[in-house]
């Protein structure tokens, strides 16, 4: 059925009076009119008159003409049916998916079953158009992310007149967002039928195993082992991490009753280059409901253990200093240093496309300076370009911030118009700060203890791709600007310290704590260490990751 509707931004009742009144207007006009008209062209000229004015009304008081086509559709219900691997698992009779597949042929053969649409959902849903194929729904799917049925159906709603959906699955979602939200927002009832036991089952699991992608020889890799222990009432499980040469390291660990997520940590240290594949395996007193989820893997690729980076300074400083003790301490770093003394020169060697071409990351602190040339600038920029080359830049009070943006395409932040007064700020970690590679492990309070630095009041503003680890804080006031922030953009990789003076971190931060002999932590050469291993990890183009 169709329906046409005029109307307009006025009552029509007011519009036929105000016609009305330019009728009678109109007649009044044409009354006695000099020369006398004959009576028919009075009256068309009353009419044309009346039909102007009502036709300029019409258009002043918006007129909409709106057409309506009303179809009338049959409800009809949407079936979404678990898909992922879990559903191998016994259920009542049979497996969990086998029960789902004869649910479903009960509903297709019943009187609804013309007017059921069939998905299946595991990390995304997939409509099933008919005749069903049930050869699908064999639970291959990878995880369980429910709100991917959801969306599929408030899709599917656009266009048909569902009025329920029956969710066929274990109950259990892994990843995506809480499907609560989405169910409640279609606004439809929601049946969820349960297939399995609703008593949580006994089940080891490995979540997830964490650690950098790039490794060195005889260098030693922290590991992150995630896990998760359900239906246990207490006891030990035993925690295995393995390489390609057997096993690294076992750790037992604690179980404790009901559903609980344990980390345990490992240190990996591999002893030649290639790809490396680290499995972390779970194994408890038996009676699980399933082995399948009782190891994951990860691939590390392993290189040279002598990893090479270049310090360009625009001067002496004691933040030089102490960078430099901190990184030559370690016998895997190859360190180059050069320090401008002007003219293009520096000490400690020469500014060269090759020095940079080997590196795999540049520190530059308080550099570039006023002094510094445009050849040593363009050796600089050319090198970055190619993005096989980190960049870690520490702000000093030489930095020339006009030169610096010659390097903006690379900086991780953008500097606003240079400002020359100096301020001591301290630094406010981010929530993300402690996950991030380049600080993982970090303790807030620790940063929270330590000394102020200084920084000017140039405007710095992370850029929308980057990640800000630490924000400038003075006194109790956070302000809204950068102190650390660090961007990874394709391969290339960038980090800066929007302030100097970071020699007091560990100079006043850990030397007093040392003299009254409590136990320290040397936060500067942690922060060093995992800034330059996470510069120095520059992604291979054809990378494959595997979850």
């Amino acid at each position: 059925m169709s329906e046409f509707t005029f109307g307009l931004a006025a009552s029509p009742w007011i519009v036929a009076a105000i016609i009305l009144a330019a009728f009678a207007f109109a007649v009044v006009t044409y009354r006695q009119t000099r020369p006398e008209v004959r009576p028919a062209r009075r009256r068309l000229l009353i009419a044309l008159r009346t039909i102007g004015i009502a036709l300029l009304l019409i258009a002043l008081f918006e007129p909409a003409l709106s057409f309506r086509d009303i179809r009338a559709d049959d409800p009809s219900v949407f079936v979404a049916i678990d898909n992922s691997e879990s559903m191998t698992l016994g259920g009542q009779d049979s497996s969990r998916i086998a029960e789902a597949r004869a649910i479903v042929r009960r509903i297709i053969a019943s009187d609804v079953g013309d007017r059921t649409d069939v998905a299946s959902f595991s990390d995304t849903a997939l409509a099933l158009a008919p005749p069903i194929p049930f050869d699908r729904l064999n639970a291959s799917g990878p995880a369980t992310r429910m709100d991917a049925a959801f969306d599929l159906l408030a899709d599917t709603m656009r266009t048909k007149n569902v009025r329920a959906i029956v969710v066929l699955g274990d109950g259990r979602y892994n990843t995506g967002t809480n499907p609560l939200y989405e169910a409640e927002q279609l606004g439809i009832p929601v049946y969820a039928v349960g297939l399995g036991d609703s008593v949580e089952p006994r089940d080891l699991s490995v979540q997830q195993v964490f650690t950098n992608d790039i490794a060195y020889v005889n260098t030693d890799l922290p590991v992150e082992v995630r896990l998760k222990a359900a239906g246990y009432p207490s006891g030990m499980a035993s925690v295995t991490l393995r390489d390609d040469n057997g096993v690294v390291a076992t750790q037992q660990i604690n179980l404790l009753p009901g559903s609980n997520e344990y980390t345990t940590s490992f240190v990996y240290r591999p002893r030649s280059e290639g790809m490396a594949r680290l499995r972390a395996d779970i194994a408890g007193s038996g009676g699980e409901l399933t082995s399948k989820n009782n190891s994951r893997a990860t691939f590390v690729r392993v290189r040279s253990d002598k990893r090479r980076y270049v310090l360009v300074a625009g001067a002496p400083s004691p933040d030089v200093a102490f960078v430099r003790r901190v990184l030559e301490r370690d016998r895997n770093i190859t360190l180059t240093t050069l320090i401008e003394r002007g003219g293009g020169e520096f000490m400690g060697g020469t500014l060269s496309p090759a020095l940079l071409r080997d590196a795999e990351a540049v520190i530059v602190m308080g550099f570039p300076t006023a002094a510094t040339s445009g050849a040593a600038l363009s050796t600089l920029h050319n090198a970055l370009s190619n993005g096989s080359l980190s960049l870690l830049v520490v702000m000093g009070a030489s930095t020339d911030i006009p030169r610096l943006k010659s390097l903006d395409a690379f900086l991780p932040a953008t500097v606003g118009a240079p400002r020359t007064n100096e301020m001591q700020v301290f630094a406010d970690l981010t929530e993300a700060a402690p996950s991030h590679p380049a600080m993982r492990g970090t303790l807030p309070d620790i940063w929270r203890a330590l000394p102020p630095i200084f920084r000017s009041e140039t405007p710095i503003a992370a850029k929308p791709e980057a990640d800000v680890l630490a924000w400038a804080r003075i006194g109790a006031t956070r302000l809204n600007e950068p102190l650390i922030v660090a961007r990874k953009l394709g391969r290339s990789r960038s980090m800066m310290i929007a302030g100097y003076g970071i020699f007091r971190w560990q100079l006043l931060g850990e030397g007093p704590r040392e003299l009254r002999g409590e136990q320290t932590t040397d936060v500067l050469d942690a922060f060093l260490g995992g800034a330059m291993r996470w510069l120095g990890t520059i992604d291979d183009e054809r990378r494959v990751r595997i979850a």
